[in-house]
Protein backbone atom coordinates (compact mmCIF):
# COMPACT_ATOMS: atom_id res chain seq x y z
CA UNK A 1 0.00 0.00 0.00
CA UNK A 2 1.29 3.12 -1.02
CA UNK A 3 1.15 6.55 0.84
CA UNK A 4 -1.35 8.03 -1.98
CA UNK A 5 -3.45 4.73 -0.83
CA UNK A 6 -3.19 5.13 2.68
CA UNK A 7 -4.15 9.07 2.44
CA UNK A 8 -7.28 8.32 0.69
CA UNK A 9 -8.31 5.28 3.36
CA UNK A 10 -7.80 7.78 6.25
CA UNK A 11 -9.74 10.64 4.44
CA UNK A 12 -12.77 8.36 3.70
CA UNK A 13 -12.54 7.25 7.61
CA UNK A 14 -12.83 11.12 8.66
CA UNK A 15 -15.11 12.28 5.99
CA UNK A 16 -17.79 9.21 7.02
CA UNK A 17 -17.26 10.27 10.88
CA UNK A 18 -19.96 12.61 13.30
CA UNK A 19 -17.26 14.44 15.00
CA UNK A 20 -19.81 15.46 17.61
CA UNK A 21 -20.89 11.97 18.37
CA UNK A 22 -17.42 10.32 18.21
CA UNK A 23 -16.10 8.80 21.50
CA UNK A 24 -13.22 6.75 22.14
CA UNK A 25 -11.99 5.74 25.59
CA UNK A 26 -9.89 3.74 27.88
CA UNK A 27 -11.77 3.20 31.20
CA UNK A 28 -11.20 1.56 34.75
CA UNK A 29 -13.38 -1.62 34.14
CA UNK A 30 -12.68 -3.64 37.78
CA UNK A 31 -9.68 -2.84 40.26
CA UNK A 32 -7.34 -4.54 37.68
CA UNK A 33 -8.98 -4.83 34.19
CA UNK A 34 -9.47 -2.12 31.74
CA UNK A 35 -11.56 -1.67 28.46
CA UNK A 36 -11.98 0.14 25.72
CA UNK A 37 -14.90 1.89 25.75
CA UNK A 38 -16.34 3.30 21.90
CA UNK A 39 -18.37 4.05 19.98
CA UNK A 40 -18.64 3.34 16.03
CA UNK A 41 -17.46 6.45 15.20
CA UNK A 42 -15.26 6.44 17.91
CA UNK A 43 -13.69 3.22 16.65
CA UNK A 44 -13.21 4.55 13.42
CA UNK A 45 -11.63 7.89 14.41
CA UNK A 46 -8.88 6.21 16.64
CA UNK A 47 -8.20 3.66 13.84
CA UNK A 48 -7.61 6.53 11.27
CA UNK A 49 -5.53 8.90 13.57
CA UNK A 50 -3.18 5.12 13.98
CA UNK A 51 -2.99 4.76 10.23
CA UNK A 52 -2.21 8.60 10.18
CA UNK A 53 0.95 7.25 12.57
CA UNK A 54 1.34 4.74 10.15
CA UNK A 55 2.35 6.65 7.45
CA UNK A 56 5.61 7.93 9.30
CA UNK A 57 8.84 5.74 8.82
CA UNK A 58 10.66 7.59 11.72
CA UNK A 59 11.28 5.61 14.79
CA UNK A 60 9.80 7.12 17.87
CA UNK A 61 6.95 9.43 15.98
CA UNK A 62 4.54 9.48 18.57
CA UNK A 63 0.48 10.90 18.43
CA UNK A 64 -0.33 12.63 21.06
CA UNK A 65 -3.50 11.18 23.15
CA UNK A 66 -4.30 14.20 24.74
CA UNK A 67 -7.79 14.61 25.59
CA UNK A 68 -7.62 18.44 24.90
CA UNK A 69 -6.59 17.67 21.33
CA UNK A 70 -8.83 15.16 21.14
CA UNK A 71 -11.98 15.99 21.84
CA UNK A 72 -13.66 12.36 20.92
CA UNK A 73 -11.12 10.91 23.26
CA UNK A 74 -11.57 10.11 26.99
CA UNK A 75 -8.76 8.58 28.94
CA UNK A 76 -8.78 7.09 32.76
CA UNK A 77 -5.58 5.66 32.34
CA UNK A 78 -2.10 7.30 32.25
CA UNK A 79 -2.21 6.92 28.20
CA UNK A 80 -0.96 10.03 27.03
CA UNK A 81 0.65 9.03 23.33
CA UNK A 82 1.19 5.89 20.76
CA UNK A 83 4.65 5.65 20.04
CA UNK A 84 5.88 3.94 16.55
CA UNK A 85 8.89 1.65 16.55
CA UNK A 86 10.46 -0.51 13.93
CA UNK A 87 11.31 -3.84 16.49
CA UNK A 88 10.00 -7.12 15.58
CA UNK A 89 7.37 -8.63 17.95
CA UNK A 90 10.11 -11.12 19.06
CA UNK A 91 12.04 -7.96 20.32
CA UNK A 92 9.35 -6.06 21.77
CA UNK A 93 8.55 -9.17 23.85
CA UNK A 94 11.87 -10.52 25.17
CA UNK A 95 12.39 -9.96 29.17
CA UNK A 96 15.53 -7.48 29.07
CA UNK A 97 18.89 -9.01 30.20
CA UNK A 98 20.59 -8.13 33.46
CA UNK A 99 24.11 -6.63 32.99
CA UNK A 100 26.81 -9.19 35.05
CA UNK A 101 27.84 -5.07 36.79
CA UNK A 102 24.16 -5.00 38.05
CA UNK A 103 24.60 -8.55 39.90
CA UNK A 104 27.75 -7.72 41.63
CA UNK A 105 26.45 -4.49 42.60
CA UNK A 106 23.72 -6.24 44.02
CA UNK A 107 25.75 -9.09 45.99
CA UNK A 108 28.32 -5.75 47.31
CA UNK A 109 25.27 -4.12 48.37
CA UNK A 110 23.84 -7.47 50.08
CA UNK A 111 27.12 -7.77 51.53
CA UNK A 112 27.40 -4.54 53.10
CA UNK A 113 23.92 -4.76 54.39
CA UNK A 114 24.88 -8.30 56.14
CA UNK A 115 28.02 -6.95 57.70
CA UNK A 116 25.93 -3.77 58.89
CA UNK A 117 23.57 -6.42 60.80
CA UNK A 118 26.53 -7.91 62.27
CA UNK A 119 28.36 -5.54 63.79
CA UNK A 120 25.05 -4.30 65.34
CA UNK A 121 23.49 -7.33 66.81
CA UNK A 122 27.49 -7.28 68.18
CA UNK A 123 27.14 -3.67 69.45
CA UNK A 124 24.28 -4.41 70.92
CA UNK A 125 25.31 -7.53 72.61
CA UNK A 126 28.95 -5.28 73.73
CA UNK A 127 26.51 -3.18 75.09
CA UNK A 128 23.89 -5.28 77.24
CA UNK A 129 26.86 -6.26 78.78
CA UNK A 130 28.50 -3.60 80.01
CA UNK A 131 25.02 -2.52 81.75
CA UNK A 132 24.67 -5.68 83.52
Amino acid sequence: MNQYDLENIIDKIFNSVDDKQAYFGFEEYTPHEFCIKANKDGLKTFAAELLELSKSDIEGTKLSLSPSKLTWYKNELDVNFVELTTKSREELLQPKKKTSSNNWLTYLALGSGVLLLIYLIISGIIFTIQLI
